[in-house]
């Protein structure tokens, strides 16, 4: 129960939100343009957020597309033969497994490390066998998979590395980008991501090969005009989130350092709370902090529902990412032949609080303020 505190009220009547995306004032003049011209389908402007957006991620080629799911899904098609099993991390959200059902593959359903929540790559190693032809690391919340276990595991068997980097732009393994890793990597651009498009997404890739399938399967198969070498989907964009899109890259910079600045802070005063613990890090990575998640000890008797109502009550956003594991999806019940506890653990234990770039201090202080409060309340 909330206690009686003069402190806990609101900071103010509006709501500190969760994400806050903003926009140059610049942009209009551009839309305008579109709008004037009537060109709105992809063009120039998606052709230019593409060559940015590949170099700012060290990749060779990049494909816009019209959300984070869809990149997921041409990617797979690009790379993976129909009936092929996928490992799958049990913690995430359900895109992840959806992509991998609708390219016709099977997904695996993998533990993941309760301090980082990241697939767990000795789990993983128990559950590929000679029909599994992909892996699915997914970089949660920012926070990144090492890069040498999931090499060593692909070169054993021999397995495609799909990166489902939707959490993850600006985030940095070991001094390098997330777009230097593995077969193909996929960004998400959903408002509460690190950019935002409203709705979009993009393929990277280092290889020619998967390049081409992507740009070919995205637009129904069409490889000359009027002629469709493949059936394909209509996973398009238009120029009007591309000027979006270039408009937010120009930002990326500011917002991983306010995001790390406010994160740095949080975790001061998260370490001094009892009962709780923020997300791990992983050893030679810099996180995004797509989201800042927290999770709560169940030893020590701490509700997570209720904490996550108090801090509402006082106006502060707050999210569960995520409230199912994959393995207690019904929508995935006929592939989830074994539980995973630590992801299952893990989705009754996490909430996210908010890290945007736009936080004051004023803000970012009363947040931690009210967190502290709250949950020494209950132990």
């Amino acid at each position: 129960m909330l206690i009686n505190n003069d402190f806990l009220r609101p900071f103010s009547k509006e709501v500190i939100r969760l994400c806050e995306p903003k926009f140059g004032k610049h942009i209009v003049d551009e839309i305008d343009y579109v709008l004037r011209t009537g060109m709105l389908r992809e063009g120039p402007s998606t052709r230019q957020f593409e060559d940015c957006f590949r170099k700012r991620v060290h990749a060779q080629y990049a494909c816009n597309v019209s959300n984070g799911t869809s990149a997921l899904h041409l990617a797979l098609l690009s790379s993976v033969p129909p009936g092929s099993k996928v490992l799958v991390p049990a913690f995430t959200f359900i895109a992840t497994a959806s992509a991998v059902i609708h390219a016709g593959c099977e997904p695996v359903f993998v533990d993941v490390d309760d301090e980082t929540f990241l697939i767990d790559l000795d789990d993983a190693w128990e559950k590929v066998d000679e029909d599994t032809r992909a892996i699915i690391p997914v970089h949660l919340f920012g926070n990144v998979v090492g890069n040498e276990q999931i090499l060593e595991l692909s070169d054993e068997y021999n397995l495609k590395i799909i990166n489902d980097c939707a959490q993850a732009l600006g985030s940095m393994y070991k001094g390098s980008e997330l777009g230097e890793f593995g077969d193909l990597c996929c960004y998400s651009f959903y408002p509460s991501k690190i950019i935002t498009t409203g709705e979009g997404g993009m393929v990277t890739t280092n290889y020619e090969e998967y390049a081409y399938h992507v740009n070919l399967l995205k637009c129904h198969g069409e490889s000359e005009k009027y002629y469709h070498t493949h059936l394909g989907y209509n996973y398009r964009t238009n120029e009007i989130s591309s000027i979006l899109g270039l408009d937010q890259l120009n930002r990326l910079d500011y917002y991983l350092d306010r995001r790390q600045e406010i994160a740095d802070k949080y975790n001061h005063t998260v370490e001094s709370i009892p009962g709780i613990k923020s997300q791990r890090i992983t050893d030679g990575a810099i996180s995004c902090y797509n989201y800042y998640t927290i999770k709560v000890d169940s030893d020590c008797f701490i509700n997570r529902d209720e904490i996550v109502r108090d801090l509402k009550n006082m106006n502060i956003d707050t999210a569960v990412h995520y409230p199912l594991a994959l393995t207690e999806q019904p929508a995935l019940e006929r592939f989830a032949t074994k539980s995973c506890p630590e992801a299952e653990d893990l989705s009754k234990e996490v909430f996210s609080i908010p890290i945007h770039p736009y936080l004051s201090k004023q803000e970012t202080d009363f947040i931690m303020m009210a967190l502290k409060t709250v949950v020494e309340s209950y132990i």
